[in-house]
């Protein structure tokens, strides 16, 4: 697991709750680029799929009752907003994945995967 996925693992779930549409705004318009190199052209799909994948790590969160790090939303929007965009379509594709095994297999799945 790269530097960039344990930063959102780490975030305060409140913050990826409440700014996922703001933070997928920054991936589709910022890191456009890096965003199809890794998850494809149809950014109407992406937005819809990211979004929701930023809410279900938050929830993630919740359930594992995971150990977070209280950034403010200032410091967060930053680490978004600064990602290169080649890092940031990598990023979203972790974020996506995290979010389909959290879908197919549950927390346990996830854990033995990303946290290793």
């Amino acid at each position: 697991m790269n530097e960039h996925m344990i930063f959102v693992l780490n975030v305060d779930s409140s913050i990826l709750q409440a700014y996922n549409k703001r933070i997928t705004d920054i991936f589709m318009t910022k890191h456009k680029s890096g965003v199809v190199k890794y998850c494809g052209k149809d950014m109407e799909r992406f937005q819809l799929f990211f979004e929701a994948a930023l809410f279900a790590v938050a929830e993630w969160q919740i359930q594992v009752e995971a150990e977070i790090i209280h950034y403010d939303e200032v410091e967060v929007m930053d680490f978004f907003e600064r990602i290169d965009s080649y890092e940031a379509g990598k990023l979203a594709e972790s974020i996506l994945i995290f979010n389909d095994i959290i879908v197919m297999s549950g927390n346990e799945k996830v854990c033995t995967y990303f946290l290793r």
